[in-house]
């Protein structure tokens, strides 16, 4: 189901955009909850930390880089909370709407995405992720039982640069060795699987380690 965020109901955001970068302006719009359900204060006060890190050369903490429209910083858990944008362009050049990327604050690494025109954000799940699950990483035939407690340990990550999502499956994403009861039955295709942007949507690309 699509949510509608109007810009009505967000007016008392509204005096503090205007002379916000366009990431910044995003981050003020999201609703709280897809925002750790942090209140305004709290993320003007996060963005000016971000700046401070990004100004003075740190590319791994808390951050925002307005250029390459992507920004980071960290919940109470220190999971972190991560956001993109890109312009997606109508066929005839003309700018269509941003599409925003989230990963709100979860250890989990799940991703939810918005599109914004005009000042509104409308929330949305790309096709590919609607059928989504672990089995894409795995060899056909293979069973949803043989891989165990594994099926659900896949981490979205988002793109710094450019506009492709990364998928990475267990191990892979806990920074751990891979799993050896798995290599031994050959079951994985790969542990990363690519979304690539086509504008317009996301196409799944195949696995690969």
């Amino acid at each position: 189901m699509k949510k509608l965020i109007c810009m009505a109901c967000l007016s008392f955001i509204t005096p503090v955009l205007f002379s916000q970068g366009v990431l910044e302006k995003l981050f003020y719009l999201l609703p709280a909850e897809y925002c750790m359900g942090w209140d305004l204060e709290t993320r003007k006060s996060d963005i000016d930390l971000m700046k401070e890190n990004y100004k003075n050369g740190d590319k791994f903490g808390s951050l925002i880089d307005e250029k390459n429209g992507y920004l980071c910083t960290y919940s109470s858990t220190q999971c972190a909370f991560e956001m993109c944008y890109w312009t997606y362009k109508e066929t005839d050049g003309t700018e269509g709407y941003k599409i925003v990327g989230i990963k709100n604050g979860n250890c989990r690494g799940r991703v939810s995405f918005f599109k914004e025109k005009n000042g509104q954000l409308t929330l949305f799940t790309p096709d590919v992720m609607e059928s989504f699950n672990a089995l894409f990483f795995f060899k056909d035939g293979t069973k949803i039982e043989e891989i165990r407690d594994l099926a659900d340990e896949y981490y979205m990550t988002l793109p710094q640069k450019g506009v492709n999502i990364t998928i990475l499956y267990g191990p892979a994403y806990r920074g751990e060795n891979p799993d050896p009861e798995l290599e031994k039955k050959n079951l994985l295709r790969g542990d990363k699987i690519d979304l690539i942007w086509k504008d317009g949507y996301f196409e799944m690309g195949k696995p690969y380690f």
